[in-house]
């Protein structure tokens, strides 16, 4: 759907967002550190081209867990340079073995360290973007600076992504779906993330009301 901008009576920069993997970096601040000490193992990863679910798994796999044995706390973006932390949990295995793993992985390890809980959804403060706008109109510098200033008055209303909603947009229909009872997913986390992508939906259109009633 067309979600209404709330800078609509100024003139757009133009451009293209994302054009290769090193123009969109993310980098997730933790809401936390690792203690030193516990029976999972924190990991932080530099991706690209690869999905917070299929490195999820990955890891599982190498560590003989079920998925939900290594926890995340947010997902990031596949085509992009991602910076994440996941959590594996270790069952005993002594934390050097456990080091020892993590070699020859489609990823680069930047650390691992001990901590006495599983890694959760929403243990982050946020994420840090890194975002380059390439083939931009002419005087797209001055343009964006009367966008910001607007922005700064009123604030941006954080809409969910087209990521959120899959290639086709219908990720959203498919969650309304499961909730109804029309459909089955035997999948639980792409369950999940389905209701999920409906969720998303419902605060898209609530943001846009809003943004339609001047609030």
């Amino acid at each position: 759907m067309e979600l209404p901008y709330i800078t609509a009576g100024l003139p757009g920069t133009g451009g293209k967002v994302r054009e290769k993997p090193e123009h969109f970096i993310v980098e997730e601040i933790p809401l936390y550190e690792p203690s030193g000490e516990g029976q999972h193992l924190y990991v932080n990863i530099t991706k690209e081209g690869i999905s917070t679910r299929d490195v999820q798994l990955e890891l599982a796999k190498l560590f003989g867990l079920p998925a939900h044995g290594v926890g995340a706390a947010g997902l990031k973006d596949k085509h992009a340079i991602t910076t994440q932390t996941f959590s594996i949990l270790l069952n005993g295995m002594p934390e050097e073995e456990a080091k020892g793993k993590l070699k020859g992985l489609p990823f680069k390890v930047n650390w691992a360290k001990l901590h006495v809980n599983k890694l959760r959804r929403g243990h982050l403060l946020g994420n840090r973007f890194t975002i380059v706008i390439t083939d931009t109109g002419q005087n797209a510098l001055k343009k964006a600076e009367a966008i910001a200033s607007k922005l700064k008055e009123g604030g941006l209303p954080n809409y969910y992504g087209s990521q959120r909603f899959g290639s086709s947009g219908d990720n959203w229909m498919k969650g309304l779906e499961l909730i109804q009872g029309k459909a089955k997913e035997k999948n639980r986390w792409l369950r999940k993330f389905l209701i999920s992508s409906y969720q998303s939906h419902l605060c898209n259109l609530y943001l846009a009301r809003r943004l339609e009633k001047g609030l």
